[in-house]
């Protein structure tokens, strides 16, 4: 569901280069784990149909409760893209983000990480567009968590929101 959304051509028209069309977030407030080195979907999503195909996405993450239950080991993020319905694709890696301990250091719970990504081309499509977090433990060994602060019961949030930006 969109939060704002302009629908009007004749505005949209009229409006400058940069302006937000419309946005749209995901939250999800439930344990996410990882014990691989590949990249796994978060269900940390959000959808936006642009209504210009000359718009760009911008992507903004908020991940909360980063848990590596191993000393040495490190989470990554990326960004898939794909229609609703297809397959994703990769649009960015964000590579050992946090989560990670010295060898001296015990399990580190509670970090957090925001990060900002805009398309780098045009969108080139008027379709509904799904972008969505994926995780991997990039380093070490053991499980990665997200929304997990001390224990599997001390949960937290973390989300995405998605704007299309007029070019």
């Amino acid at each position: 569901m969109a939060l704002t959304k302009l629908n009007s051509a004749s505005v949209i028209e009229r409006l400058p280069v940069g302006s937000v069309l419309q946005t749209d977030s995901g939250t999800i407030s439930t344990l996410i784990t990882n014990a691989t080195a590949t990249y796994e979907p978060t269900n940390i999503k959000a959808n936006i149909t642009p209504q210009l195909s000359t718009s760009k996405i911008l992507i903004h993450a908020d991940i909360n409760g980063m848990h590596a239950n191993t000393q040495l080991s490190a989470i990554g993020f990326a960004i898939y893209q794909g229609i609703e319905g297809s397959s994703m694709s990769l649009l960015k890696v964000f590579n050992v983000v946090g989560a990670y301990t010295h060898q001296n250091d015990s399990r580190i719970y509670g970090g957090s990480s925001s990060f900002n990504f805009i398309t780098t081309s045009s969108i080139g499509n008027t379709n509904n567009n799904r972008f969505e977090i994926y995780f991997a433990r990039v380093i070490g060994s053991g499980s990665v968590y997200i929304n997990n602060y001390s224990t599997a019961t001390n949960l937290t949030s973390s989300s995405i929101t998605v704007q299309e930006i007029k070019q």
